[in-house]
């Protein structure tokens, strides 16, 4: 995608890191962003730094929640009319633990948001994504996803299932002509 203005982009995770810095180089060229985190403190911050917000919407909730998800579609779809762009950026680790003294907890935690928050991103819009004529998903992987990372068992474990379902769907919606280009 080219020319960014007036394009609807949502970017999950987008109170810090590489989220926020998405935002506001995806808003510096002129696209209207749907925002979410799940701490309103630091979306908060990442409104404050991009100041103008009348094109920006923005919601606080887990990713993990898949109902929550869905309720976001339906209500960027509703404020925007459209949704061009999904980056589903949002993302947790459970800190350095060998995978054997990892909790079960941790797993499902780290899943939850990490694997389970990109797949509910991508299904939620992929109805609206390909009503236009050009449009995009980014679901962000890490090196993680390609090598097996000592005591990161649970990150390497989402982050290799986030490249897997995204290089699937890349296949599908190429043969299909959406005319949805999807990206890791």
């Amino acid at each position: 995608m080219k020319d960014l203005k007036n394009k609807v982009v949502v970017i999950t995770g987008a109170g810090s890191g590489i989220g926020r810095s998405l935002a506001i180089k995806m808003h510096n060229n002129g696209a209207k962003l749907a925002l979410n985190d799940f701490n309103k403190q630091s979306l908060d911050e990442t409104l404050s730094i991009i100041g103008n917000i009348d094109q920006i919407y923005n919601e606080v909730f887990d990713v993990s929640k898949k109902e929550e998800f869905y309720q976001f579609s339906k209500n960027v779809v509703s404020h925007f009319k459209k949704v061009d762009v999904v980056i589903n950026n949002a993302g947790i680790t459970n800190g350095s633990i060998t995978a054997v003294d990892t909790t079960i907890e941790s797993y499902e935690k780290v899943l939850g948001v990490n694997l389970w928050g990109m797949i509910y991103g991508t299904l939620a819009f992929m109805p609206e994504l390909r009503k236009q004529k050009e449009s995009s998903v980014v679901n962000i992987s890490s090196i993680w996803g390609l090598l097996g990372s000592p005591y990161q068992s649970a990150y390497s474990t989402s982050k290799f299932g986030i490249r897997g379902f995204t290089e699937a769907l890349a296949a599908e919606e190429l043969c299909n002509k959406t005319g949805v280009v999807v990206l890791s």
